[in-house]
């Protein structure tokens, strides 16, 4: 019995918990990054990028917002071995390693017992829209990976004002910045809880220790900028930066991740994307009064306090770049950086209550993750869900040695292309087309959604119907 206790208690340790649970995570992450089709945006990174050298991914050119400047580096880098899609992701796989394991290491330093650690994990990780970006190869999951770092190295700073600790929380927040450019928000707000935290030292900081901390940040500062300069001003000067809402932070940013996290789920005739709406808000509205009480009676910041202000900065960032520099509110993707400190800001909430009080709001998400897992799609780019079977067809059913002329909708054309560098393929030809396919039959196969299909000249026939988007062949195509 004894030994019995003594293996139960192991496996309700934090470590094992989120060993169990973290590998279970990184084996979805790793059979997505296999198994689903390249998507859009990452093959125009490839296509653009792939064949320019180092120096000019670093200059971004061409200008593009979707130069990920250290997601395309690394790209480039693992392509060395081959130009496969495994590889091509390989790096946001690891990162989505990085964010588990710093993930667990700020949870477990801020609370103790398993119902904690299952709440932090299920607030933190059991996210289906936020995993499916450790799958791809985009600078998404990268900053992800590096901003979770930043913010376990910004508690450990809050905690025993070491400059270690702030020397390497600013690091990860730069390589963050370097993966995706929204983080620059997290960044910001990064700066001014350091020194916050410093303010609320016991009897000050003192002016060296605050310089000291300063020449951390500046040091920091500067070398970001230098490495940023390009990126940004030639995407500005190209009008890349397009891409977000103009309606308002609650109605774009904070609706768009409610929608995405829901994952179109609708439970007992109840649509979740609203339910997950307002149930954050007023977790986090709670949230922030509590630690508010706890900071003005401690006169110091603690850990939610913490939190929330770093939340309410990058809140405030984005609102005021939009009215003052004209830049758009976050979306969908672009707004990914706001789940982890929302689920920490929700997490702090929960400090202090009795344990099993944890359960009901771990077990439900755990739950719903559950019912979100699939291996079929990415939310993003459903429209490349079959991009890659359809090119396995074309490719099988060729005649060796004989062009095969390929028709597709511009929405398909970067995935498509992506395949022909992979695979080497050097017989398909035919450009894209965007409001209808050329008024001939110049085409032996045509790929697009099913409802284009009536704007396709006479004569073709459906070769494979991928569940809405078709295959279509001329007749007289010959096949192998």
């Amino acid at each position: 019995m004894n030994k019995l206790s003594s293996i139960a208690r192991q496996w309700k340790s934090p470590e094992a918990l989120w060993l169990l649970l973290g590998g279970a995570v990184l084996a979805y992450g790793a059979a997505r990054l296999a198994l689903l089709s390249m998507t859009h945006d990452e093959s125009s990174t490839i296509i653009n990028y792939f064949g320019q050298s180092f120096g000019q991914v670093l200059l971004n050119e061409p200008a593009s917002a979707n130069n990920h400047v250290l997601n395309t580096l690394l790209a480039k880098l693992f392509a060395l071995g081959g130009l496969h899609k495994a590889l091509v992701r390989l790096p946001n796989l690891l990162a989505g390693a990085l964010y588990l394991f710093f993930a667990y290491r700020l949870i477990s330093r801020m609370s103790k017992g398993w119902a904690a650690q299952l709440l932090g994990f299920s607030l933190l990780v059991l996210n289906a829209y936020l995993l499916e970006f450790f799958s791809l190869a985009r600078g998404y999951g990268l900053s992800l990976g590096f901003m979770m770092g930043s913010l376990y190295f910004l508690y450990r700073f809050a905690e025993e004002q070491g400059l270690l600790s702030l020397g390497w929380s600013l690091v990860l927040a730069a390589l963050a910045c370097y993966s995706n450019l929204t983080l620059l928000n997290y960044y910001l707000a990064l700066v001014v809880a350091a020194n916050l935290v410093l303010l609320a030292m016991p009897g000050g900081p003192g002016w060296r220790f605050w310089l000291r901390a300063n020449d951390l940040v500046v040091l920091s500062a500067i070398i970001l900028g230098a490495l940023l300069y390009f990126p940004i001003s030639t995407n500005l000067a190209g009008g890349q930066l397009y891409f977000g809402g103009k309606n308002g932070f609650f109605a774009d940013t904070a609706q768009s991740l409610s929608n995405h996290y829901a994952y179109a789920k609708t439970y007992w005739g109840v649509a979740m994307a609203g339910v997950f709406f307002y149930g954050s808000i007023s977790l986090v509205a709670l949230s922030l009064v509590k630690s508010s009480y706890q900071a003005i009676r401690q006169r110091a910041l603690p850990a939610g306090a913490l939190f929330a202000v770093i939340l309410l900065l990058m809140v405030g960032s984005n609102i005021a770049q939009h009215h003052w520099l004209g830049t758009r509110y976050l979306m969908g993707r672009t707004a990914l950086l706001y789940f982890p400190v929302v689920g920490l800001v929700i997490f702090c909430l929960f400090d202090g209550w009795p344990s099993w009080s944890r359960l009901p709001l771990a077990l439900a998400l755990a739950a719903h993750f559950l019912a979100c897992v699939q291996l079929s799609y990415v939310r993003e780019w459903w429209y490349d869900r079959y991009t890659e079977q359809a090119m396995r067809y074309v490719h099988e059913q060729r005649v060796e040695g004989q062009p095969v002329r390929l028709g597709v909708h511009w929405l398909f054309f970067p995935t498509i292309h992506f395949y022909r560098m992979a695979w080497d393929i050097e017989y398909l030809i035919g450009p894209a087309w965007e409001d209808a396919p050329a008024p001939d039959k110049r085409y032996d196969y045509y790929y697009l959604q099913a409802d284009d299909a009536a704007k396709l000249p006479p004569g073709y026939e459906i070769a494979q119907d991928f569940g809405g988007y078709w295959l279509v062949r001329w007749p007289a195509v010959e096949t192998g």
